[in-house]
């Protein structure tokens, strides 16, 4: 009897210690699963992690940018050109994105004949497609001052147009729709075609004296020798205000910043 109790008590034993072992192993298999997908998903993360970080966090990827460079600014009612206005751009920078002459080497020499009316002063020259304008007058006499058309290809003049003073301290400014504006001391501003025909003219109260500067929506700015700044589009003045008490009557150029809204050198304003 103690022998079969024995043989039993053994046999129960090592059922129950096979039962463990077989409930530990059915549990181990069971998680496996769960800790193999925990194991693969942070070894994902921590792959994708080390991939997203860089050296630099602000690093774009791009080249840097050499030294003196400046970002282009869009400034859609100006002629696409290397050089529209006087300065270059609104902001007066006298930056270009083009690369200047490097040999000095003269291409062409144009010696204009006695009949044009070229003066000895030029105003700061602006450029359309091959195109060349500027504005010539004499500092001696009454003669009257011209815009010209100079192309760069042949050194022709194409036209001229001639403006009613024969003073003229006012670029012109070749804008999208291949028209010019320039301005003289008869309080006259002209849109001119690229033709060289009169599309409008407006008479101011008083004459533009500085470069004239044009807002994002093609407003014309011009800061007159009286102290007051006009604003013009579309042959329409659109207004005037008076700066003389913060200037006085002296003619200042008008600066936009990149945003088109604010302006150095007047009261800030919306175009």
């Amino acid at each position: 009897m103690y022998s079969l109790l024995k043989k039993f008590y053994k046999c129960k034993i090592l059922k129950v210690k096979l039962s463990k072992k077989v409930f530990v192993k059915n549990y181990v298999f069971s998680l496996l699963p769960t800790i193999f997908l925990r194991v693969i998903l942070r070894s994902l993360f921590l792959l994708l992690l080390i991939m997203s970080c860089k050296e630099n966090p602000t690093d774009s990827g791009e080249p840097p940018k050499p030294p003196g460079y400046q970002e282009d600014i869009p400034w859609p009612s100006l002629a696409d050109s290397p050089w529209p206005m006087s300065h270059g751009n609104p902001q007066l920078n006298g930056r270009a994105t083009t690369i200047g002459p490097k040999l000095g080497v003269l291409d062409w020499k144009t010696e204009f004949s006695t009949t044009e009316p070229l003066g000895d002063t030029f105003l700061s020259p602006i450029l359309r497609d091959s195109t060349v304008y500027f504005v010539s007058y004499k500092d001696v006499g009454e003669s009257e001052s011209h815009l010209y058309a100079l192309n760069i290809n042949s050194g022709i003049i194409e036209w001229s147009f001639p403006l009613e003073n024969f003073k003229n301290t006012s670029p012109p400014i070749t804008v999208t729709n291949n028209t010019i504006y320039v301005a003289d001391w008869n309080s006259n501003l002209y849109a001119v075609s690229k033709s060289g025909e009169q599309l409008w003219k407006v008479v101011l109260p008083s004459p533009i004296r500085s470069s004239m500067n044009i807002g994002k929506d093609g407003t014309l700015y011009g800061f007159a020798g009286s102290g007051v700044v006009y604003a013009i589009k579309d042959g329409t003045i659109k207004w005037g205000t008076d700066l003389v008490d913060d200037f006085g009557s002296s003619s200042s150029a008008i600066v936009f910043a990149p945003d088109g809204k604010t302006t150095s050198g007047i009261k800030p304003f919306v175009s």
